[in-house]
């Protein structure tokens, strides 16, 4: 069974993807880590900034529908239809 999601992104990541949001189809099921990778695997760009050696970058924060989830959940975390991930990039200071 398929899932649609929306990924909206910002700044660099948005640069990287292209667009500020994308529509993805993943399989029911997949959990956020296996989502991120996949993102990594289209776009190779992004693994030099979101992972090391598996290890998620903490300066990203990722939402899920306005739900701020933490790196312990990504291989807990599964989709629902509708779902929309925010992918928010480090916070500049000044």
């Amino acid at each position: 069974m398929v899932v649609k999601i929306k990924i909206k992104s910002f700044a660099m990541i948005r640069e990287i993807l292209g667009d500020e949001e994308i529509n993805m189809e993943i399989e029911k099921g997949m959990n956020l880590f296996d989502i991120l990778k996949s993102l990594t695997n289209m776009y190779s760009d992004l693994s030099m900034i979101w992972f090391d050696d598996d290890v998620w970058n903490p300066n990203f924060v990722i939402l899920i529908d306005d739900e701020i989830i933490s790196p312990k959940e990504f291989k807990m975390r599964t989709f629902e239809n509708g779902n929309k991930m925010i992918i928010l990039p480090p916070s500049g200071g000044g």
